[in-house]
């Protein structure tokens, strides 16, 4: 296999938050050109010289800075993204052809304050972060740039003009299914090219209806539907990780998730997709086992928490416990490589500073669902517990 080549140079179109082009979500920003999607359409970028310069560079064999995080990763002995696209696509292809989008266009509304969560990804935790006070720590140099109104439909033209050469579509937000530009983006969609597009969404899957339309009828249209659900635990520790969720109502959905696999015969299908962070780390087991017995879903460790770094699995103060819990578990091999970085209690601290002020500002309690979490010693690094 050619150690550089990557499909998402050859089948995938992504915008980030701040409405630049990427080669992926993964790749290295400062190593891409910095082309916005209000100047660039979608086809135009991806067709255009940047691209192909890209393309040249791995069919030689070269590898692209870009690229580098996962070339760590497979150095370490790890299965990183590119290899993981490689598996799931099973083969090579060097043509333009069942493309996968996956563009920031929608905006950034989303009904959740999720504490890991960057506050360009959700209006909610946005707001919050504000109230608290402590946006300055969390926000970053990144900002959520949603084109304006006459930029989206320029860009939302340019798809349904190359509609014939798109294989999949991505849905993130903010939460996309409360996003309507969205709605109107799908809605253009005609029903011959919509027959052939799978569509998959990055949704927390708490509200399945908008402004009066049950929205699982308006996918039945597409090839293929799939739900990547952001769930990062259960009952009360969701409600603190992924508060303000009505944990009941979430159920309720995933409920409905699971009878339309079945009648659908697997036309709708879905998944809980774990961030994994210093206060689920413990427990994916448990996770896993939950919403695998109660609603038929697999859970995935779609990410680790890198970002803010206070909540990074890395300073989790008992790492040698969970290398070891996890060390044969070939499916969290990413997670193993960041739990055996070194760690920095500074970070841990701040993160307990963190859920205290988080606790003031919404009268929740941390300590009651973690009462093992707490400050360390910063002199002689014992955890306290």
């Amino acid at each position: 296999m050619n150690k550089t080549y990557c499909s998402a140079l050859f089948n995938h179109i992504y915008s980030d938050n701040s409405d630049n082009y990427s080669l992926c979500c993964h790749a290295s920003k400062k190593h891409v050109p910095r082309v916005n999607a209000s100047e660039v359409t979608p086809f135009e970028w991806f067709l255009g010289d940047h691209m192909e310069e890209f393309r040249d560079k791995v069919i030689a064999g070269e590898k692209l800075p870009a690229c580098e995080k996962c070339y760590k990763i497979e150095e370490a002995g790890h299965e990183s993204q590119r290899l993981k696209r490689f598996r799931s696509d099973k083969n090579i292809s060097f043509e333009p052809e069942k493309i996968e989008l996956k563009l920031r266009i929608f905006g950034n509304y989303c009904n959740l304050s999720c504490y890991t969560c960057h506050p360009y990804n959700s209006s909610t935790r946005e707001k919050e972060l504000k109230e608290i006070g402590i946006y300055e720590n969390y926000a970053y140099d990144e900002t959520e740039k949603a084109p304006s109104k006459n930029q989206y439909e320029k860009i939302a033209q340019d798809v349904l003009d190359n509609i014939h050469l798109v294989g999949k579509i991505l849905f993130t937000g903010g939460e996309p299914l409360l996003l309507p530009r969205h709605h109107d983006f799908i809605d253009k969609i005609s029903d011959a090219d919509a027959q052939n597009i799978k569509v998959s969404y990055m949704t927390n899957f708490t509200e399945l209806n908008h402004k009066g339309v049950y929205f699982l009828d308006k996918v039945r249209r597409f090839k293929g539907a799939n739900f990547c659900i952001s769930c990062d635990h259960y009952g009360d520790k969701l409600s603190y990780i992924r508060y303000p969720i009505d944990v009941y109502k979430f159920e309720k959905n995933l409920e409905i998730l699971a009878e339309e696999h079945v009648k659908t015969n697997g036309f709708m299908d879905g998944a809980i997709h774990l961030t994994a962070s210093i206060l689920n780390i413990e427990d994916i087991y448990d996770i896993r086992n939950y919403y695998q017995s109660k609603f038929g879903l697999k859970l995935k460790v779609a990410s680790i928490v890198r970002s803010p770094y206070d909540f990074c699995v890395t300073n989790h103060p008992r790492k040698d416990y969970l290398i070891e819990k996890y060390k044969h578990d070939k499916n969290l091999n990413t997670l193993l490589f960041h739990l055996k970085r070194p760690s920095n209690v500074t970070y841990w601290n701040n993160a307990i500073k963190y859920f205290e002020s988080l606790d003031a500002h919404r009268g929740t309690n941390f300590r009651k669902l973690w009462p093992e979490y707490d400050y360390i010693d910063t002199i002689d690094h014992k955890f306290i517990g």
